[in-house]
């Protein structure tokens, strides 16, 4: 009798753990119905119910870490970034890990929907993270902004379109191309002439025509750039046009033809009033060079306006003439901080020796400037150019009194690119500078170090943040998920 009462109570154990198993079973079929269910809702844009029924599967099942995944899609739609983040916090504690697929998702949606900021500043921004992460996941984004009513988005835009190699069919550049659309018809211009397969074309001429400026100076580029020696004539009638940016245009495709006589219309601009035309011939004789060049920029050197003098300084550094070496030295004290910069960079490519020993000195000078820009234009040149020594100083200067020298300082390690500094990017998170912070955020990206996924995740959580904070925070961590081999 006792082995019957045995043999039964066995046979309900069995009975039981059957049954728990086919109720658990049954839950979860019931549970994944419901998720179903709501993602149906959610492609409807019925968040409201779908919100309900999440509510109550995450009630009974505080564990659901489907429910949470399906929440986050929910959030995503409503903007709800701060609770977004939660229920991701919720799902990597119930599975015991960073889910880098899932936060990767997640960094590419915050950037995505920046894209519809009203602010043109805030788009251009967005438009050059989607470049630096090199993400095709945003060219249909791309697209959409080549018809933005902004035509500095478009060129951003059309920009990252050509690095992902995604440019319109010869139809659509035709039709752009007869386009009432001023921009348009650009663009058409702009994609044929820098299309290696596409030689001289009709439309080039045709455009030297157009009524807009910007059409015309394109073909122009074109024209120059395809080598027709049959618009000769075409250019040096625009050497008369009213406009002065089509005549140095004009000049420069002529130059690169070998018209070498329309250098005197480009040097004659170098003493226009107007600052902007200066700065644009300047530019322009960096392209094409020539033996007289360096010689008639020496004397834009000595511009009173800074801007011109940089862009000059600039400019000889590109053409590389060693012999105006002594005439940059005196500028490495100039009054404006970014001809100090330009100037100490254009004496380091052309290989002067004493840039070094001037930066050293530099980084422990009095003036917050001259220790700024010191520990800037080493940051560019990159820790080849200095010791162990100087990289310590420069460490130590992110403690400095002056935020602008703290903000070089995490720049110029950023550049540099050490993961040793990773630990003094972290304490930069934590600085009272915005500036500072968005710059360890920048540089912890470049690094791409893993050990701080927890930290820029709480950085995106915060409510008070500047668009341009929250997409750079975002790109930083879609560049570590990157480095860390999730595609």
């Amino acid at each position: 009798m006792q082995k019957f009462h045995k043999f039964c109570l066995k046979i309900f154990i069995v009975f039981i753990i059957f049954y728990l198993q086919g109720c658990s079973k049954g839950c979860r079929s019931g549970e994944d119905n419901k998720l179903k269910e709501v993602g149906k809702l959610i492609q409807k844009s019925e968040l409201k119910e779908a919100s309900k029924i999440l509510y109550e599967i995450i009630k009974n099942n505080p564990k659901s870490d489907k429910a949470y995944e399906m929440r986050i899609k929910l959030y995503s739609q409503l903007k709800r970034d701060g609770d977004l983040l939660d229920d991701y916090d919720k799902i990597a504690e119930i599975r015991g890990a960073e889910q880098l697929p899932l936060l990767k998702e997640i960094c590419l949606g915050f950037i995505r929907t920046s894209f519809d900021n009203d602010d043109v500043d805030v788009k251009i921004d967005t438009v050059k993270a989607v470049t630096d992460l090199n993400e095709s996941f945003f060219i249909p984004d791309l697209q959409k902004l080549i018809g933005d009513e902004d035509y500095d988005v478009r060129d951003e835009a059309a920009s990252a379109l050509k690095k992902f190699n995604v440019l319109p069919s010869q139809a659509r550049l035709n039709e752009m191309f007869n386009s009432s659309n001023e921009w348009n018809r650009k663009y058409a211009v702009k994609v044929w002439g820098e299309d290696k397969n596409v030689s001289s074309i009709p439309e080039f001429k045709k455009a030297l025509y157009d009524s807009d400026i910007t059409v015309k100076i394109e073909a122009i580029k074109a024209l120059g750039k395809k080598g027709d020696k049959s618009a000769i004539l075409e250019l040096k009638r625009l050497l008369n046009a009213d406009e002065p940016e089509i005549k140095l245009y004009a000049a420069e495709g002529l130059v690169k033809l070998g018209e070498v006589s329309a250098y005197k219309e480009l040097f004659g601009a170098l003493d226009e009033d107007d600052y902007d035309i200066r700065i644009l011939a300047i530019k322009i004789l960096g392209e094409t060079g020539g033996v007289d060049v360096t010689k008639r920029l020496r004397s834009v050197l000595e511009e009173d306006d800074e801007i011109v003098r940089k862009e000059a300084i600039d400019t000889i550094a590109k053409l590389g003439d060693k012999k105006v070496i002594p005439a940059l030295l005196k500028f490495t004290k100039d009054d404006d901080y970014d001809v100090r910069i330009s100037a100490f960079l254009a004496l380091y490519k052309l290989g002067e020796p004493s840039v070094v020993e001037r930066l050293k000195n530099g980084l422990n000078n009095d003036d917050f400037e001259i220790r700024s820009s010191a520990v800037s234009v080493i940051g560019e040149i990159g820790s080849k150019a200095i010791t162990l020594d100087e990289l310590i100083k420069i460490r130590q200067l992110l403690q400095d009194n002056d935020p602008e020298v703290r903000i070089a300082a995490v720049h110029s390690l950023g550049l540099i690119g050490s993961k040793e500094d990773v630990k003094e990017f972290r304490k930069a998170l934590k600085d009272e500078d915005d500036e500072v912070k968005l710059e360890a955020v920048i540089a912890l990206g470049k690094i791409g170090d893993g050990q701080v996924i927890k930290e820029l995740r709480d950085i995106l959580r915060k409510k008070i943040m500047s668009p341009d904070f929250k997409i750079q925070t975002a790109l930083a961590l879609g560049k570590i998920i990157k480095a860390a081999g999730i595609h």
